[in-house]
Formats: structure tokens, C-alpha cells, sequence
């Protein structure tokens, strides 16, 4: 992890930064605020940025913790499987038609 952040430092040094008061420094970069020594710090998020591959297949489902996110996830589920299961005794369920 070190080599990684050590790409970023010379970056981070050029971020307006602020003190934090839960961690010690606070630095904006692409309009947020991140803390320096979390686990998800600005290098770990420009890391990510710069290896992240998606796929044509993904499929991203966020979420508010409590705010449905169980049914929100089978009905997705539901929505991208719906092919697979047309010839069950299911098939007259809406999420088929």
C-alpha cells in the first residue's frame, strides 16, 4: 500500500487541505472533502479511479442503509434473471411479461 500512496503524494500536496477535527487533515479533491488516514483516504479514492475497470455486464444497485435496500436488490435480481426462469411454473409473474 505504501508504493501505491507514494504515487500520490506529489498530487496531494497541490489539494486545498483543511484541519479535520476527527482526523488530522481534510483535503478536497473532485469537489468532496476526504479525510488522510482512513481507509478510504484520497489516495485509496485516486488509486481506485485509476485502476477501476467496469464492465459492459455490471450492474451497480446503491443505496441508503435502511431505505429498502434488501427488496431494491431482489427486485433487481428479479428484473436481470427474468429470462432464466421463463419456462418455471412461474411464468405468468409480471416480472416475466
Amino acid at each position: 500500500m505504501a508504493l501505491i500512496f507514494d504515487r500520490y503524494k506529489d498530487r496531494l500536496a497541490t489539494f486545498p487541505k483543511e484541519k479535520g477535527w476527527i482526523t488530522k487533515n481534510l483535503y478536497m479533491y473532485q469537489g468532496f472533502w476526504h479525510q488522510s488516514s482512513r481507509r478510504i483516504s484520497v489516495e485509496t479514492v485516486m488509486a481506485l479511479q485509476d485502476t477501476f475497470k467496469a464492465h459492459p455486464t455490471d450492474t451497480y444497485l446503491a443505496a441508503l442503509p435502511k431505505s429498502g435496500t434488501t427488496w431494491l436488490k431482489a427486485l433487481v435480481f428479479a428484473l436481470v434473471n427474468r429470462n432464466r426462469y421463463k419456462d418455471d411454473c412461474f411464468s405468468t409473474h409480471q416480472l416475466l411479461v
